[in-house]
């Protein structure tokens, strides 16, 4: 019988045993495990069932020794000792880093994160994103110390219900006890056991998602390892963002073959040399496409690609494919806009589209690969929606692609000096969604159009305030056209006519997208090369 777990206990701590042991450095986070992928919004509800008394799961904690090392923790790192008995997080990572988070000292050399409070009147959880605290708004980093909890309410003139409900809080977040299981394998160091864990609660269970399984399957080698998350790395670095974790998956997948639906389960666990070779394969894939997304395609993040079967399949091409020609490349691109314009083919859906694009890639023929991708898909023109933005809608990003090929710029000073915004680094500090408002206030339709959105850096003037569209009023008409504003557009702006403004601006982008894709799709241009090229 193969080895397995020696032995299992059932164990329970609290919170503040939970936080102990994370200063003490005896929590630690395996190599197979990812960095922290709650959003705010999950923290919170993580907060607020901890403060209803709901249940938030068990751990699963791998008992054995540890090196001295720095452990990170979102905005917590410790310098831990060496322990012959450390905990070593298999479940419940997401959990034990959002609670190491919010309610310990965060390190200095740690991306601060925004302060967690506890709204004392409404009896819910928020974040202090420096709009200044509130006389009701408790800090959740200082409400599992009693002392501090007293001292601040001493502060305040509070009711009685209200300091009721920061006691219970401070209870809760010192007195909650979270199940555990605690594991140790009967040999030292044998992840063999972790692995058929993963594969069962995980895989079974269905509490990951697939990309999740993968990662954790493939990962089990040592620290410094070829896996995904080394690959998502390398290629956050290039200034391009990084694909989602499905995406990410299925591009290495299918460097290897056309089936990226396959069950991969034993397919890298025993052999971390084929792993590293696929992941090495798929990087240099991942480069090419990316240089094709950039320079033909005019592509210019991650966050853009209108549909994953489109990344997936130029990674399977330009695995199989190192160096296609100029006219390869043209009917590439026309391949891209046409596909990306009309989407998913009817009857198939995104996954037939994806099955159906990677079977027709031809490993001994670049030019009859992109000749069959072509005949795919409909050459009637199609035109993208302009008049609303919704950042994961395809039209959406095809008009960002349309106006960041403007490249956009911002004053610099007040001489009429401009600086060009760089559109991959502001989409990988922020969501789509969140690209500023030339109008926040503006509801309704107009509102919420594309052509009251521009591409804007966080922290220049007139980012997320109501400054920007006093910002814009102002600048140079080579400034405006660069964010697809023409003159009678940016008329109406310094009238402050916010409606007037958006009509004529949803003009100005419904020709400049349609520029854009038209030039790339090339509707009515057929697959064979000109004659000049032959």
């Amino acid at each position: 019988m193969a080895p397995g777990l020696e032995r299992t206990e059932a164990s329970s701590y609290s919170i503040t045993d939970l936080l102990v042991l994370v200063v003490n450095g005896g929590i630690r986070i395996p190599h197979f495990q990812r960095g922290q992928r709650w959003g705010p919004g999950d923290v919170v509800k993580l907060f607020d069932s901890i403060y209803k008394g709901y249940p938030i799961g068990t751990l699963l904690l791998w008992k054995r020794p540890a090196q001295e090392a720095v452990v990170t923790l979102g905005s917590v790192r410790i310098q831990a000792p060496e322990h012959t008995e450390a905990y070593w997080v298999v479940d419940g990572q997401q959990r034990i880093t959002s609670l190491a988070s919010a309610l310990l000292p965060a390190d200095g050399a740690v991306a601060a994160e925004p302060a967690l409070y506890f709204d004392l009147n409404k009896e819910r959880f928020g974040w202090d994103r420096q709009r200044g605290p509130r006389d009701v708004h408790l800090p959740v980093r200082e409400a599992h110390k009693l002392p501090r909890v007293m001292a601040w309410l001493r502060e305040r003139d509070l009711d009685e219900r209200m300091q009721e409900r920061a006691f219970k809080l401070a209870d809760r977040l010192r007195n909650y006890k979270i199940p555990s299981y605690s594991v140790e394998t009967e040999l030292e160091g044998d992840m063999a056991p972790l692995r058929e864990i993963f594969d069962r609660i995980n895989t079974f269970g269905k509490r990951m998602n697939r990309a999740e399984v993968f990662h954790a399957l493939t990962s089990l080698g040592p620290p410094g390892g070829r896996d995904l998350s080394h690959l998502a790395n390398e290629i956050g670095a290039w200034g391009y963002g990084v694909p989602g974790d499905n995406t990410l998956m299925l591009c290495v997948l299918s460097v290897r073959g056309p089936d990226v639906l396959r069950d991969f389960r034993t397919e890298f666990t025993d052999d971390s040399a084929y792993l590293s070779e696929t992941i090495d394969q798929a990087e240099v894939a991942l480069h090419r496409t990316i240089t094709f997304l950039r320079r033909e395609a005019r592509v210019p993040h991650f966050d853009l690609v209108q549909y994953q079967h489109l990344l997936v399949a130029l990674v399977r091409l330009f695995a199989l494919h190192d160096n296609p020609s100029e006219w390869e490349r043209v009917l590439l691109r026309r391949w891209y806009w046409r596909a990306a314009l009309h989407g998913p083919l009817p009857k198939l859906g995104s996954t037939g589209t994806l099955r159906l694009a990677l079977n027709t890639i031809d490993r001994s023929s670049v030019n009859e690969t992109v000749v069959k991708l072509l005949e795919l898909f409909p050459s009637e023109r199609r035109q993208a929606m302009v008049h609303r933005f919704q950042g994961n809608r395809a039209d959406t990003k095809t008009v960002l692609c349309a106006m960041a090929n403007l490249h956009p710029m911002i004053p610099i000073d007040p001489f009429g000096e401009a600086q060009k915004i760089d559109v991959a680094q502001v989409l990988s500090a922020d969501p789509i969604s969140t690209l500023p408002r030339v109008f926040p206030l503006l509801g309704g339709d107009h509102g919420a159009s594309s052509a009251n959105r521009v591409f804007w850096p966080s922290g220049k003037d007139g980012a997320d305030s109501d400054n920007l569209a006093i910002v814009l009023a102002s600048s140079t008409s080579r400034i405006l056209a660069s964010h697809a504003i023409s003159e009678p557009a940016a008329k109406s702006l310094r009238r402050g006519d916010a409606g007037a403004f958006l009509v004529e601006r949803r003009s100005d982008i419904r020709r400049v997208v349609d520029d854009f894709v038209d030039a790339r799709a090339e509707w009515e241009r057929s697959a064979r090369p000109a004659l000049a090229s032959l």
